[in-house]
């Protein structure tokens, strides 16, 4: 089994969850920040069922990562160089995903979360298990699994 899964498995024992509510949910083709979420998503949960946990980010949480120490440097200076109108613009381009919607990002086109599994039964129901590469809510201890994104442990993937 991948390590990260056992981690993630032990996590799941220890009352922790993969992706606690508050996490900025970064695309994983662009590492554009896409989503907040408003409520935890948990290991095993099926992507359309998860789909009403993401709210697109608001400049305010724009604002909030660019002066993050916790931050990724490479995110922390994109969020900095941005001007008002160019955080709102952003902010405006991301739409609230619904089920059955692709998970695609809507400034590269390319998947924002990865698939965890597909099984014959996820494909044909298209109930998907998915991973997400995610910052931890400000002021979360941070848990790392898996591949480590950024130059601080504040990243999980």
């Amino acid at each position: 089994m991948r390590a990260s899964l056992e981690q993630s498995l032990q996590d799941r024992r220890d009352g922790k969850t993969d992706h606690p509510a508050g996490s900025i949910v970064i695309c994983n083709g662009c590492a554009l920040p896409l989503f907040v979420l408003e409520r935890a998503i948990d290991m095993g949960d099926k992507a359309g069922r998860a789909v009403s946990a993401f709210a697109p980010i608001s400049p305010a949480i724009l604002d909030a990562l660019a002066d993050a120490r916790t931050v990724d440097a490479g995110l922390r200076a994109w969020a900095s160089s941005l001007t008002t109108e160019q955080r709102r613009r952003h902010c405006e381009g991301i739409a609230r995903p619904k089920s059955g919607d692709p998970m695609m990002c809507p400034f590269c086109l390319q998947s924002f979360a990865q698939v965890l599994t597909s099984e014959l039964n996820d494909t044909l129901d298209r109930a998907y298990v998915i991973e997400l590469v995610t910052v931890r809510p400000f002021g979360a201890n941070p848990a790392i699994r898996g591949l480590q994104i950024g130059a601080t442990k504040g990243w999980v993937h």
